[in-house]
């Protein structure tokens, strides 16, 4: 069985004295953390496999703390509520949670079920980052075509001509062609107000 270290994040005793003894009774490490603006200062500094939030219904506050510390410290978020409503579910996974438990479960429940957490907070953050980069990528491919429209306005070359000219000269001063084509368009610009 794998051993969890985990930040248990609860803003009342009386719900995390029986989670994080249950957790306990199984091995895992548990820190525990009772205000929730203080959750990514101790993520970013204790790097724990699981962040747990036990909560009656999250609030405003603790989703935002949870996408802030989402961009900043990412970790698996599962979160331990009483509220069942699919409205609160939802917005708990568009905050970015990677479960949501209603209630709890018996000790030796949890090992299994945090491991499928881990496990879909990783797809996620692959499909998270690929999407950055597909981003990215049409981003790029903007500003070079741009760049490429106002070589070819210019200086009259053909499409063809005016890539390969872009691209040469990114392979000449060993710089990106998307760098390359930025500082074109903007020298273009700025020296043909014209266009």
């Amino acid at each position: 069985m794998q051993v969890f270290n985990i930040v248990l994040v609860a803003e009342y005793p009386e719900f995390f004295s029986a989670l994080a003894e249950n957790l306990r009774a199984e091995n895992h490490r548990v820190m525990i953390v009772q205000d929730i603006f203080a959750m990514m200062q101790v993520v970013e500094v204790s790097r724990p496999d699981v962040v747990l939030i036990a909560t009656d219904s999250p609030s405003r506050d603790v989703l935002e703390q949870m996408s802030v510390m989402l961009e900043h410290a990412p970790r698996p978020i599962v979160m331990v509520g009483k509220n069942e409503e699919a409205t609160v579910v939802q917005q708990a996974f568009r905050a970015g949670i990677s479960a949501y438990i209603v209630e709890s479960l018996a000790p030796q429940q949890w090992a299994p079920f945090l491991q499928i957490a881990c496990a879909h907070f990783e797809a996620d953050q692959e499909l998270r980052l690929a999407l950055k980069v597909s981003k990215q990528q049409l981003n790029d491919r903007k500003i070079i075509e741009k760049a490429k429209g106002l070589v070819m306005q210019v200086y009259h070359l053909s499409e063809e001509d005016a890539y390969r000219n872009m691209r040469s000269l990114a392979m000449q001063h060993n710089r990106k062609l998307v760098d390359i084509a930025l500082e074109l368009s903007n020298e273009l610009l700025l020296n043909n107000p014209s266009l």
